[in-house]
C-alpha cells in the first residue's frame, strides 16, 4: 500500500512540476551560427513556400501532459532550436491534436 501511495505521489508532483523533455537530433553536416538562448522563431504545420535546410528532428516531445498548447511546446523545443541557429520548427500533431514532432528548419534568404 505504501508502495502504491509514493508511486501516485510521485505522478502527481511530476504533473504539477511540469516535468518536461524533448530528444533532438542534428540531421545535416553543416553547422550554422547559433542563436541566443531566447531566440525567437516561428512555428508552422505546413511546409514553407521559401527556400530552407533541414537542421534536425525534435522528438520524445514531453510536457507535463500531452503537448497540447503551442506556448507550451515553443518553451519546450526553444533551446534546442535556437542553439543550431534555427529559424522555424515544422511541427506534426497527432489524432488528438498532440504535437508529437518537429523538423528545426534555416530559411535560406
Amino acid at each position: 500500500m505504501k508502495r502504491i501511495r509514493f508511486a501516485l505521489i510521485g505522478v502527481l508532483l511530476l504533473t504539477v512540476l511540469g516535468c518536461t523533455s524533448v530528444e533532438f537530433a542534428k540531421t545535416t553536416q553543416n553547422s550554422y551560427r547559433p542563436k541566443a538562448a531566447t531566440c525567437s522563431f516561428d512555428i508552422v504545420m505546413t511546409r514553407p513556400e521559401r527556400k530552407f535546410v533541414e537542421l534536425g528532428i525534435l522528438e520524445e516531445l514531453r510536457c507535463a501532459g500531452p503537448c497540447k498548447k503551442v506556448s507550451d511546446v515553443r518553451t519546450l523545443v526553444q533551446p534546442h532550436v535556437c542553439r543550431v541557429g534555427g529559424d522555424a520548427v515544422i511541427f506534426a500533431a497527432n489524432g488528438y491534436g498532440w504535437y508529437v514532432k518537429g523538423i528545426v528548419i534555416k530559411y535560406l534568404h
